[in-house]
């Protein structure tokens, strides 16, 4: 307990004294961390810069770590790789003496656990080997293999080489994947390749076009790898970039099987490079925005920091990113072509500890994290993550209340639907029979008064308004189960607008207790953050829409029903919502992840059976038969859609002129 405590303190008082940690303004940049529903919230640095590595390079391309900390970088336009020591201090540069070791367009290093420095050397399309001190020992030239033709480019860019001497190379513009080459040169076949991303577009382009013109497009190929690297397991970390970002960044196994799942990661779509440090936390560069991203081991984007360029040479900012990599301090050491220089980036305190406790978290070491959770919690209330380890924690005390609000504000469902099994547990352990006992009594009452009550308030003298206001809502009541007879009646009556209205408005409060009332199982979001008016428009909006739509289509195409005939019927078509509503909310608030089959069941019959009652009473208020029933609703669905993209343009087209308008009347005044 009291090692507890002076872990708590000084990390307070490191907080207290590293300003790094509580102000923004120490770095030239904004640091955000991405919660649980993917927003992007302002915390404090990370990451802060440091100082330029005292070089003059001309244009890094690639930088490389090794164990001991010593940094090689590849100068590309300097036709060089330079060696640095764990100060950055100069050590010694490989491929400048002339003859056959020197370099001409270097993209990638890669130095050998023995200290061989492997270089791809695009310019003399070879990969060149360099002993420790610097004197070229072998290289290797595109391998004679029948799978390598001539058309094939051999212009290698980046590579990693595994204990056994293997080479994975990342050949510009190929699509095949990585080039596998043995320790003799030998080829071993291609490894890693990217799936090619089919599209609609393409597939409409098969069913329409004849062979001869699909010969004429541009083939739908596999991206090519742009990086790879080595992490400490011996996974291949391969990066790719693409719009969908699927796979733009994978840990492959020696199967080929991506550990991170294919996942479509935040901030991929440039990524240049992606380095791991000892923790498995991953890093990335990205050259759309110059951001810096923290990934979790899953691949799940944590922290992002740094931009593009404002002034000249600005710290932590950058104008073309190329590398980075992470060294055993956790700096990360990022190359940027764009301004020739390379610069690192250390932790701060409160990363220290936001990382130190989030790879505690992942690797299920709860009771380590206590101390730098609750520092968190104090340093910082927006970061999730730091209520995901107070959750786990008070879940492990039996805190199961504590643990259910902490999950909640850290938007982890799973961890909340472990800790309500819990409560409900012990609720049921102690209320199960009482509860059962009141269930039982009231089922009987209302089988026992409910009919009573309906007789004698039958025999009541109601007024003629308020006696057919009641008949009316009974017949709502009925109509749900008994759908073409119900309507069949509804036909050639006419319901009191009343009735209708309070129909409509049960629909639209129904609707309001879905969105307010919805389980955090099946909500996530806070009521605070939902917009009352945006929950009536989406009630109100299709409904009406429907309502004229399907009126003007079918009174168009033959229909028989009149204008009110159709409100009615749509009105009376709401009930089973309601009535599902009823049953669903509740529902949502009872059960666990594992039992969520059960809610998301009833919610999908709840849409076939709303869509159902729209379908038929369509068919019977128009008298349609089956078939013209269906055309009729696909053609009102339609002209739904039309409706609404016509109110976009138009509403688009008045923002537009009102602005203009507003802009001039400013002008003037």
């Amino acid at each position: 307990m009291r090692a507890t405590i002076k872990i708590m303190l000084c990390l307070l008082l490191a907080a207290a004294l590293c300003p790094a940690a509580l102000a923004l303004a120490d770095a030239p940049y904004i640091t955000t961390y991405v919660d649980g529903e993917g927003r992007r919230v302002v915390i404090q640095p990370i990451y802060v810069p440091g100082s330029f590595i005292e070089q003059s390079f001309v244009e890094p391309v690639d930088v490389f770590v090794t164990g001991v900390d010593h940094v090689f970088v590849v100068d590309r336009k300097g036709n060089a790789v330079h060696e640095f020591n764990a100060r950055y201090e100069p050590v010694r540069v490989y491929g400048t003496a002339e003859g056959e070791g020197q370099l001409s367009a270097p993209e990638g290093v890669f130095v050998s656990a023995a200290g061989e420095v492997y270089v791809a050397d695009s310019g003399n399309s070879r990969i060149a080997v360099f002993t420790p001190e610097g004197e070229l020992a072998r290289q290797y030239v595109k391998p004679e293999a029948a799978g390598l033709d001539s058309s094939y480019i051999f212009a290698p860019s980046k590579l990693a080489v595994d204990n056994r001497g293997v080479m994975y190379i990342a050949v510009k513009g190929s699509g095949l994947g990585l080039l596998r080459m043995g320790q003799d040169g030998a080829f071993r076949g291609f490894f890693g390749a990217n799936k090619a991303n089919p599209s609609l577009l393409n597939w409409m382009k098969r069913l329409i076009l004849n062979q001869e013109q699909l010969d004429k497009e541009v083939a739908n190929k596999p991206r090519p790898i742009m990086n790879v690297g080595l992490d400490n397991y011996g996974f291949l970390l391969t990066v790719s970039q693409g719009q969908d970002r699927s796979g733009n960044l994978r840990q492959l196994n020696a199967g080929g099987v991506d550990l991170l799942g294919s996942r479509s990661l935040l901030f991929s779509d440039m990524l240049a490079d992606a380095a791991i440090d000892r923790a498995g936390f991953l890093y990335g560069v990205e050259q759309q925005q110059g951001r810096l991203v923290v990934y979790s081991p899953a691949g799940e984007a944590l922290f992002a920091f740094g931009g593009l360029q404002t002034s000249a040479q600005e710290k932590g900012r950058f104008i073309y990113p190329t590398s980075l990599g992470v060294n055993s301090r956790d700096e990360l050491i990022v190359a940027d072509s764009g301004m020739g220089t390379v610069q690192f980036f250390s932790r701060t305190s409160f990363g220290e500890s936001a990382l130190k406790a989030a790879s505690m978290y992942y690797k299920g070491r709860y009771a380590e994290s206590r101390a730098y959770w609750e520092t968190l919690a104090t340093a910082n209330e927006m970061f999730d993550l730091t209520y995901q380890g107070l959750g786990k924690l008070a879940l492990m005390d039996g805190q199961y209340s504590l643990a259910m609000d902490h999950f909640r504000q850290a938007k982890d469902v799973k961890g909340y639907s472990e800790a309500f099994w819990n409560v409900r547990l012990d609720w049921m352990r102690s209320y199960a029979v009482a509860a059962g006992l009141a269930a039982a009594v009231a089922l009987i009452a209302w089988r026992l008064l409910s009919r009573r009550t309906v007789a004698v308030l039958g025999r009541l003298p109601w007024p003629p308004g308020i006696s057919r206001y009641g008949r009316e809502l009974g017949e709502a009541l009925r109509i749900w189960y008994k759908p073409y007879d119900g309507y069949y009646r509804l036909k050639e009556r006419r319901v009191p607008y009343a009735v209708l209205l309070t129909i409509v408005l049960l629909a639209i409060m129904a609707r309001l207790f879905h969105s307010y009332g919805t389980g955090f199982l099946f909500d996530t979001t806070e009521p605070g953050k939902k917009n009352a008016w945006m929950e009536l428009g989406i009630i109100l909006v299709p409904w009406l829409s429907w309502v004229a739509a399907s009126y003007l289509v079918c009174s168009v195409r033959g229909g028989e029903g009149r204008f009110r005939e159709v409100v009615q019927g749509c009105a009376y078509a709401l009930i089973p919502y309601i009535a599902f509503t009823v049953i669903l909310v509740p529902l949502s608030n009872l059960v666990v992840l594992e039992e969520s089959i059960v809610y998301t069941a009833l919610f999908q019959i709840m849409l076939i059976v709303v869509a159902a009652h729209f379908f038929i009473m369509l068919q019977v208020i128009h008298n349609f038969d089956f078939i013209e029933a269906l055309k009729n609703a696909a053609l009102s669905l339609f002209t739904v859609f039309l409706l609404w993209f016509f109110l976009t343009i138009v509403g688009g087209l008045t923002f537009n002129l009102y602005d203009f308008f507003y802009q001039i009347y400013r002008e003037v005044t």
